[in-house]
């Protein structure tokens, strides 16, 4: 999980590994950017950061970003019947064309969140190509809305990963 499957273009590269320099902790990704159906320039990419101090690590990641604090949203995650907490940023870079999307956990919740994002990372094949259409359909040929899409997103992967699917509560 600290490399991608997909290669990523020199900038974005280099945008993640001066954060992982920065706040000085190894970035883990997960997701599309893992599997068949990632396509440059419009998926987001899925990044862990696990921390022993993840509000230091907020302030460390808001300066690195250029980002206000109230951009990081705090999140409840129910996860084999535990709530495990969190926050989450999503950053979009226009210039450079890509986006990402940080899950920022404690590190005490690893072994409960980390398996759990891995799964999202294998998909069964029927599931795969299902994604691959959906996003092709919704991406390159804006043929379904995007809550149509996020709707058949979430059902392929949870289907894809044998029902194994994380329930997101923002808390503001």
């Amino acid at each position: 999980m600290e490399t991608t499957k997909h290669k990523l273009p020199i900038y974005t590269q280099t945008f993640f590994n001066n954060l992982s320099n920065y706040i000085n902790i190894n970035l883990l990704y997960y997701g599309s950017i893992q599997r068949a159906d990632y396509i440059p320039g419009y998926s987001d990419i899925d990044v862990l950061i696990f921390t022993e101090n993840e509000y230091t690590t907020i302030a460390q990641m808001q300066s690195f970003l250029k980002v206000k604090k109230s951009q990081f949203k705090k999140f409840v995650n129910k996860i084999g019947g535990r709530l495990v907490y969190g926050y989450k940023i999503m950053y979009k870079d226009d210039e450079h064309n890509f986006a990402a999307e940080f899950s920022i956990y404690n590190e005490k919740f690893r072994k409960d969140a980390l398996p759990e994002h891995n799964s999202k990372s294998r998909l069964n094949i029927t599931a795969t190509i299902l994604l691959i259409l959906l996003k092709i359909l919704y991406y390159y040929f804006k043929l379904i809305g995007l809550d149509n899409y996020r709707y058949y997103k979430h059902f392929l992967l949870a289907y894809g990963a044998n029902g194994s699917y994380i329930h997101n509560f923002l808390i503001i």
